[in-house]
């Protein structure tokens, strides 16, 4: 259909040749914004581990008897 209408020309899809085709490399202008958000140093001094430490051993007394109502006395398993 479109047969007699094929001009030949030089551009990407064309087939390849015996010839290697050279591009001009565009010399990158990336500057890296993320030096903000990399970790610094690691610091556990933050965790709260102490502050739950602290409410269950004031709410125990109530959670074990609240646990005993509701499913009755179990011996404590020793440590």
């Amino acid at each position: 259909m479109f047969s007699d209408v094929i001009v030949l020309k030089e551009t990407l899809l064309s087939a390849p040749g015996s010839e290697e085709p050279v591009f001009a490399r565009h010399q990158p202008s990336f500057s890296g914004c993320s030096e903000r958000l990399r970790l610094g140093q690691r610091s556990f001094s933050r965790q709260y581990a102490h502050i739950c430490a602290t409410r269950l051993l004031q709410m125990r007394d109530v959670l074990a008897d609240r646990a005993t109502q509701k499913w009755g006395e179990k011996p404590l398993q020793s440590r």
